[in-house]
């Protein structure tokens, strides 16, 4: 907005009227030719030559400027369009994080002022800076928007690299217009809001819900914004993490953050369109973060310390994620993903088998399969860890030669697993075959002792299972395997099983072949009456 020659800057008021063109690519200069400002500022002439800044450009590197010219010069460095105290000399040691440029002055001229550059944490996030120009104010953006042909649709969008202060000011925020200028415009856009200023840590896209927010492809948050948040978050309660960013871009395709710390519950989940993320300082996902995100197909994590489960459970399309070797990775973290391969950085206690597809912890338990498919034979494995292969669809055979423990949820709703052969294993926990519904016919273990709760419920093909040396077998550990017909186990005392297995939900369970404490037996059952034949 202009008045009386005052350009509003993102909810800060810079006095200046740009006269010189931005020159992309290079820290041109940038003119003040204000009447209202400056008496007699019309007589004064234009300062020869061009101000450029050397120098890496993320906090803690030293920055000189240069002037072209032989004219006597002062120097004044800025930050955010503000005069920084004490930055008067040539070279300036970086501090923060920012939008930065340099004013030359001398006696009699108009003074220069380079392109507004940014500034960032580490050189890492700095790749980009020279292919466009740094926007720093919403007329900028508005004649940008209406300069460029590009925008028409999503694969084509306009690179909008932005430096404005985010936050909220008496009137509106700065983000509130760049949102109204990007909807007025009705372009797609890649935006990049590194280098804008926000009020703390945390970065609210709640506003982008209500107009704008379609038309953003793709954006890199604020390198100050730590964390995520909305006016409603995942429990309806004002600046709580956000329920997920499909209420906002509904049409973003990737997501960059480098000062982002955490991924909080749910705050991606069921995203239709998110295909690439990038959280290079992100140490937490939390539950669900990602879940049901079904184009995703990467996801980088160079720093994570733990994924916690469901994190990432039904992202069908996701072929690779990256993070560090000595992460903490919950059961059930990536269930479901059937495409992926793991990239791990760095040394730990998980490693990698099958060209990057299995998930291994301390060489020897296999913590996550879920792109397992057809036969699969593990020789070094001995624990199948906690819902290692839950949901993995395309499965339908597995040898474990070596194992010894099947942990919970090991194959829950692996629905086509057909065949399986562990030997030696002597634990089935709970739920471990739970919904392997549609194609295991017999299961035989033949050293097995335990058999947890549900450990076979809901296996409506199951019709033989054999378990000679069972010892302990838990509450509905058959539970709706509605066509079991026989059942094989060992030393168990007849009434720890049939109160369980008197009812109607396995109706066609008649035999059960039985090392009793009365000695060896075969029981059968009339209506809910088992009996020892003799």
């Amino acid at each position: 907005m202009k008045t009386s020659g005052k350009f509003r800057l993102g909810g800060i008021f810079s006095f200046i009227t740009i006269t010189a063109i931005m020159i992309i690519g290079v820290f041109a200069l940038i003119g003040c030719d204000d009447s209202t400002e400056t008496s007699g500022s019309d007589s004064l002439r234009t300062l020869p030559g061009t101000v450029t800044v050397s120098g890496n450009r993320f906090v803690g590197q030293t920055l000189t400027a240069q002037y072209s010219g032989d004219i006597p010069i002062t120097y004044q460095w800025n930050r955010w369009g503000s005069a920084l105290n004490n930055a008067t000399n040539q070279e300036y040691t970086l501090i923060v994080t920012g939008a930065y440029s340099v004013t030359v002055s001398a006696e009699g001229y108009k003074p220069l002022t380079s392109l507004v550059f940014r500034v960032t944490a580490s050189p890492n996030s700095d790749e980009d800076d020279d292919e466009e120009p740094v926007l720093t104010n919403i007329a900028s953006v508005k004649q940008r928007l209406a300069d460029d042909t590009r925008g028409g649709g999503a694969d084509s969008p306009i690179p909008l690299v932005l430096a404005i202060n985010l936050a909220e000011e008496e009137e509106v925020s700065g983000w509130h217009s760049i949102l109204e200028t990007i909807e007025e415009a009705e372009k797609y856009i890649d935006l990049d809001l590194s280098a804008c200023d926000i009020d703390g840590t945390a970065f609210n896209p709640s506003l982008a819900s209500e107009f704008g927010g379609e038309y953003i492809v793709s954006i890199t948050l604020p390198n100050a914004a730590e964390i995520i948040v909305g006016d409603k978050g995942f429990y309806g309660v004002t600046n709580t993490p956000a329920y997920n960013l499909s209420l906002f871009f509904k049409n973003l395709k990737s997501i960059r953050g480098d000062g982002i710390t955490s991924i909080t519950r749910s705050t991606f989940a069921n995203h239709p369109s998110l295909e690439s993320v990038y959280f290079p300082a992100v140490t937490i996902i939390d539950q669900y973060a990602f879940q049901l995100c079904r184009s995703l197909i990467s996801a980088s994590f160079p720093a994570v310390t733990e994924i916690k489960s469901d994190a990432f459970s039904l992202c069908t399309d996701l072929t690779e994620i990256s993070f560090p070797a000595a992460a903490d990775i919950s059961p059930g973290a990536f269930q479901g993903c059937t495409s992926l391969t793991f990239n791990l950085i760095g040394t730990g206690s998980l490693s990698v088998l099958e060209d990057g597809r299995a998930l291994v912890r301390d060489n020897t338990e296999l913590a996550a399969y879920p792109s397992a498919s057809d036969h699969v034979q593990m020789d070094t494995i001995t624990k199948i860890g906690e819902s290692a292969f839950h949901s993995a669809s395309l499965l339908t055979s597995v040898s474990f030669p070596a194992v010894t423990e099947i942990a919970e949820r090991a194959f829950y709703a692996a629905t086509y697993l057909e065949q399986v052969d562990f030997p030696i294993a002597a634990e089935i926990k709970g739920q471990a075959f739970m919904f392997c519904r549609d194609a295991l016919i017999e299961a035989d273990f033949p050293e097995v002792s335990f058999i947890g709760e549900r450990a076979f419920n809901s296996c409506y093909e199951l019709i033989k299972a054999s378990f000679p040396k069972a010892t302990i077998i838990s509450q509905n550990a058959f539970q709706m395997s509605q066509k079991l017909a026989e059942v094989t186990l060992g030393t168990i005392d007849q009434n720890d099983f049939h109160t369980d297995w008197s009812t109607g939900q396995l109706g066609n369970l008649r035999t059960v072949y039985l090392a009793a404490e009365g000695g060896p037996g075969t029981y059968t059952r009339v209506d809910t009456t088992w009996t020892k034949q003799p």
